[in-house]
């Protein structure tokens, strides 16, 4: 068998859109140039980030970043020299982002009162880009405002929209912000007595001044542990 001198790829190098498959065409050729069909290669990528298929010599791009493909002789024999290796630097773009959607915690918007609130960027494929930097802001920050996470927090009753926006890309939710009409809050828990390891639902209840259960309230939940 003709003695392998290095490997050539076409292209040399990659660029490339997440979501896009690309062909590659990987050869091992000796020392005067021809190729050595029969040399076995092995094709590896960045796990997560890019796919190679190693029969019909495609790429995928999975992730936005700066990769390699190493493409390596393989060897069968035992004290054979050691493998030749190329490597193919792939550097892979996100594509644009199409739209934006907001998904709120349930639960209504009373004067202070923070709801959570997820914005999910998506491409024009329905992927998601997971690592979208997004932008809040608040219409009126006197009735409500929001910090960079996507919190809301109530000041006042009146109407405000909540924006979200990435790359230039806007989704808003608006809302008419209610005067707060819990006057209790209780805790109901089922068990008295606990053991170390257990469990235990527990169950807030907000009332109005009349005892009557407001159901559209989130509850914000927290704990202080003293030791023995």
């Amino acid at each position: 068998a003709r003695a392998v001198a290095k490997i050539i790829a076409e292209p040399a190098s990659l660029t490339m859109v997440a979501g896009q498959t690309v062909p590659i065409k990987v050869v091992a050729v000796d020392a005067q140039g021809n190729v050595v069909a029969d040399a076995p290669l092995r094709l590896s990528g960045a796990r997560g980030a890019l796919w190679v298929n190693r029969e019909g010599r495609e790429v995928k791009a999975l992730k936005a970043g700066k990769y390699e493909i190493v493409a390596s002789t393989a060897s069968r024999a035992v004290g054979a020299p050691p493998p030749i290796t190329l490597r193919i630097p792939v550097t892979v773009t996100w594509p644009a982002v199409s739209r934006l959607e907001i998904t709120p915690e349930p639960g209504r918007l009373y004067t202070g009162v923070t709801l959570a609130h997820r914005a999910r960027a998506v491409h024009a494929d329905t992927t998601e880009r997971r690592d979208a930097v997004i932008r809040w802001t608040s219409s009126n920050t006197a009735v409500a405002s929001v910090d960079r996470f996507g919190n809301v927090t109530a000041h006042r009753p009146g109407p405000v929209t909540i924006t979200a926006e990435t790359e230039g890309v806007r989704e808003s939710v608006r809302y008419t912000v209610a005067a707060n009409p819990v006057s209790s809050l209780e805790i109901n828990l089922t068990e008295t007595s606990l053991r170390t390891g257990d469990v235990i639902p527990l169950r807030a209840t907000a009332k109005r001044a009349t005892g009557a259960v407001i159901s559209d309230v989130p509850v914000t939940w927290a704990y202080t542990y003293t030791p023995d």
